[in-house]
């Protein structure tokens, strides 16, 4: 889908770190899943909160971070034009905060700078901007992570 609509890169090396960023944040979820697994109550939300905030879940964070630093330029994830790593870096993160996994605070992405500039650079995108006003339109409800 990302080459049929031109977010893909034709470049193969910039295609390949495309592709490791993508890989690397489809990994995110079932490390916050895996995250006190087999508990209920506080203690998944306290195994979680630790997994993300200096954890597993933190680390590997650390490690987008550290891919999009080297790789990305002003607010992209890699060079500096939108890919399809952009979009789903946006959707993922922004997914960890929403308050959908119990114990995940909505300031554990904090501490990892390139990953918030490229979630800023995505939401001030005219598309993205239009999307919004066109869900709020329709009242639907957009969580307050993806804003």
């Amino acid at each position: 889908m990302g080459r049929a609509t031109g977010l893909y890169p034709d470049d193969p090396l910039a295609a390949l770190r495309v592709d490791e960023l993508m890989d690397a944040t489809e990994d995110l979820m079932p490390k916050i899943m895996k995250a006190g697994v087999g508990t209920e109550g506080e203690a998944k939300e306290a195994a979680r909160r630790e997994s993300s905030e200096e954890g597993e879940v933190f680390a590997h964070l650390q490690r987008i971070n550290t891919h999009v630093g080297k790789f990305g330029q002003g607010g992209f994830a890699v060079g500096d034009s939108l890919t399809i790593a952009d979009l789903h870096l946006f959707t993922t993160a922004s997914n960890l905060i929403s308050g959908l996994y119990d114990g995940v605070r909505p300031t554990c992405l904090d501490a990892h700078a390139h990953i918030q500039a490229v979630r800023r650079n995505v939401r001030g995108l005219p598309k993205v901007d239009e999307w919004y006003k066109a869900c709020i339109v329709k009242e639907l409800r957009v969580p307050d992570s993806y804003k």
